[in-house]
């Protein structure tokens, strides 16, 4: 018999498919204490007042910090008209979720927080993190489709914020806390993880609805190690966002003529050449 050829091409989707549907496969429990871990210590770490407010105040310190690492499902279910409530359903999630704050904010010796300092386990644990994102996005997606099926733009939308909700979310710890960073919230600072999950968001949309032919199971493993590796350069190398100046470039020919007016205006800020 004649060997039959083998498309190099399709030999690789394959093997991303596969990579896809194995990523899918990870128990979400492990997922969701590897999120609660690492939105705990981002609020202790981040917020220097936190662990105070969580000592005066538990019960609204470990309900926020529950809030937070569900945000993102908790808007989508909001905005799709799904019940809110659906998220505390889950008794296990519930104790997990104390479970994390807990040992993160009150461990003896601090040694949780002290271990979650170190670079190699932080690397682990943001590389598990960075792909239950890229999943998040896809499920958000999936979700929005069956409310709106023709609609790939609050297909992304909703792929966006499940992906990037805890960004969102901790805006919310920072008000109940009374921390002056609560000003800067993710409408005005966008990290690059939200805008790597509105780009997700969008092919997987586009996906959803037809307008592009391409396997998204396919291209999850994809995009996944390119969030890895933009979170990684920010940990290890502070790297910083590498969409900023993109951002930049894209915005300029907009205000190109009333720039130097702007600047005039605002002589005493560094903000306005900050992104133009």
């Amino acid at each position: 018999m004649p060997d039959v050829a083998v498309d190099p091409l399709t030999t690789a989707v394959d093997s991303l498919h596969s990579a896809g549907e194995m990523l899918l496969e990870i128990d979400p429990k492990i997922h969701f204490i590897i999120h609660s871990i690492l939105v705990a210590y981002k609020i202790r770490q981040s917020e220097k007042e936190s662990r105070l407010f969580a000592l005066k105040y538990p019960i609204a310190s470990c309900a926020t910090h529950f809030i937070v690492s569900l945000f993102g499902t908790i808007l989508s279910n909001f905005l799709l008209g799904i019940p809110v409530i659906g998220v505390c359903t889950n008794p296990q999630n519930l104790f997990l979720s104390f479970l994390c704050w807990y040992l993160v904010f009150f461990s003896p010796w601090d040694t949780v927080f002290n271990l979650l300092n170190l670079l190699p386990l932080r690397i682990m644990l943001e590389i598990l993190h960075e792909i239950k994102r890229a999943i998040n996005v896809h499920l958000g997606v999936i979700q929005a489709a069956k409310v709106f099926p023709e609609a790939w733009t609050v297909m992304a939308i909703i792929g966006t914020i499940r992906g990037s909700g805890t960004n969102w979310g901790i805006t919310f710890s920072r008000l109940i806390t009374n921390s002056p960073l609560a000003r800067e919230h993710e409408l005005i600072k966008f990290v690059a993880a939200t805008r790597l999950c509105l780009i997700m968001g969008v092919l997987f949309g586009l996906s959803q609805v037809g307008k592009f032919t391409f396997d998204p199971l396919a291209i999850l493993p994809v995009l996944s190690t390119v969030m890895i590796a933009i979170r990684l350069g920010s940990l290890v190398y502070q790297w910083g966002d590498p969409f900023t100046s993109i951002q930049g470039i894209l915005w300029r020919p907009f205000v190109i003529l009333i720039q130097e007016e702007i600047e005039f205006e605002n002589s005493g800020s560094n903000e306005v050449s900050q992104f133009i």
